[in-house]
Order: C-alpha cells, then structure tokens, then sequence
C-alpha cells in the first residue's frame, strides 16, 4: 500500500491521507507502508523522498526511539521547532517577539552525561540504550548524540566487565549485579567520572577493574559506586561509595569553577548551555541594583 505525507503533529506524527499516521516521514513524501510494530516508516520504504530528507547514519535509529530528527536535515529541524513554537503561541492567542532558535554548531555527540544500561545476550554483558516506551534494553556503544569519547571508555568497561565475570541486572528475576555505568565529561579539561550503579553493595574486583579501565582512560578522574536496591526507573539513588579519586570533577564556565557528581544537576549539552545563559543574561539585562531569585538553579551555575 502506497501512502503519502500531508503534514506534520507535534513534529513526530506524520498524518497522511485519510488521516493514516505513520512516523518518520516528511511532508510531500509518499512511501511503500508496511505494516511494523508503532507503524515506523524506514529510508528503504520511502518512493518520493523530501529535498530535507537526511540519510540515517545510525543502525539502531528506528527500534530505539531516543532520537527524532536523525532522518531530517539539521536546518530543516530548526525551521520545523521554530514553526511549533509560533502555532503554540498562536493557538493560546499569545503575541510577542520569538526570536530565531540559536543554531548548535555540532548537532552530533554533544551529550557530555550518558547512561549504559546492562542486559545480557548471548551469556554476556551488553550495554545499551532503553527502546523507546519499553524495558527492553538495545545493546549498542556508538550513540550519535553522546560523546565520542564517552563511547570509548563505556566499550573498554562493557569488555572489563565481562573480562571479570560480572553478571547484568536481570529486572524480572531480580538478580545480577550491574544495572548501569553512568558517565560525565568536563567541556573545560576533559576529565571524567565513572559511576558503576550496582544492585547492593557486591562488587567484585572492583580494584583491578579501575586499575585497567583508567589505564586505558587516564582522563577519568574519580571512580563512584551508586548502590541501587530498588525496583525504579531512577538510576541513581542516595547511597554511594567513592571507589577512587575525589568523588567529583570540575568544569569552568567563565572562569568559574564547579564541582560535578554524579547526581549533579547540569546541563548535558555544554556548548549549547553557555549560548543559552549569554542569552539569557542578555535578554534579561540585568542592573547591579536589581534583585534576582534563581529557582530551580541547579548547582548554581547561572546565578554564579
């Protein structure tokens, strides 16, 4: 059955004719349907394809669902988000100045703050990503959002881990050991920390494991254990055990130092945060006889 693209819903809905709503195609396009699970559209079904239609470099773009534009081209995207912004205030009757979204110069492995989930496939422990809408687990080390050097280290602590036996959190039987490794990277000098998220307080060879993970990646400063006894959809919880280094790394953000753990709440998108706040600080135009209160701060980074 052949269909075609009228428009779009809420950026990630495709509406075709005789309102037939499929995702991942563009407006104008027309496409062989076939009949798949949350009826996704992929590259090799489309006939007549967009002028904004990017080719998917990512081979696991269509099961995992954490990513929405990879099959549209970077400017497109930012056209179609400013449009949704001007059709909400329009809808809500709202008139005011939107000013043009402010352009990522590297749209790709921007994330400084990943998470790898533990399953196992065939009797070993994989990291990966969370399907979409799904507890399944999608073993996959090269995200195309995250960065590159975050991938590496997360592919030489998946073969360590493995090296030394350590077994994935199993969800339905309640056993295991790993549930996630969480990362952060610092902009500023590139120092990063490690968080092993362990379901109870059991890890084993955890000396010799730091030992041949740093050697590899002498950048990470701090390793961390997160123990995690709860069925949640948290990844970290309270209780954690500092394994080696300081327990923190820093980042600067004009000449300011801060500290970042594990549960720090900081933008993941370093690049991007420091063009919003100069913006923002703009916008705001702020004088030394003003008084400003900073909800939802953070760690401070604003204010400071």
């Amino acid at each position: 059955m052949e269909i075609k693209c009228i428009k779009l819903n809420d950026l990630t809905e495709s509406i075709c004719e005789n309102n037939f709503k499929v995702r991942y195609m563009l407006p104008g396009e027309t496409a062989e349907f076939i009949n798949r699970k949350h009826k996704v559209i992929h590259e090799v079904d489309i006939r007549v394809a967009s002028p904004h239609r990017a080719k998917v470099i990512c081979p696991i773009f269509y099961e995992c669902g954490g990513c929405d534009f990879l099959h549209i081209k970077y400017n497109e995207q930012l056209r179609l988000k400013e449009d949704y912004i001007h059709k909400l205030f329009q809808k809500f009757n709202i008139r005011t100045t939107i000013h043009p979204m402010i352009k990522n110069d590297e749209p790709l492995n921007y994330r400084h703050k990943v998470v790898a989930t533990a399953t196992t496939s065939k009797n070993k422990l994989r990291l990966g990503l969370y399907q979409e809408s799904s507890k399944n687990i999608i073993p996959f080390l090269d995200c195309y959002i995250q960065d590159k050097e975050l991938n590496e280290v997360l592919k030489t602590t998946e073969k360590v881990l493995n090296k030394y036996k350590m077994s994935a959190y199993d969800i339905n039987k309640e056993t295991g050991i790993i549930k996630h490794i969480m990362m952060r990277k610092s902009l500023a000098n590139g120092q990063m920390l490690l968080v092993f998220v362990t379901n109870g307080y059991l890890l084993p060879n955890a000396k010799k494991m730091i030992q041949e993970i740093y050697a590899a990646h002498p950048k990470i400063m701090t390793f961390v254990q997160n123990v995690h006894l709860k069925k949640t959809h948290l990844v970290l919880l309270d209780e954690e055990k500092i394994l080696f280094g300081t327990g923190y790394i820093e980042d600067e953000i004009d000449s300011i130092r801060f500290r970042l753990s594990s549960k720090s709440f900081y933008q993941v998108n370093p690049k991007q945060m420091m063009k919003l706040y100069q913006k923002a600080i703009e916008l705001a135009q702020i004088t030394k006889d003003d008084i400003v209160m900073d909800t939802y701060s953070g760690i401070g980074t604003i204010s400071l």
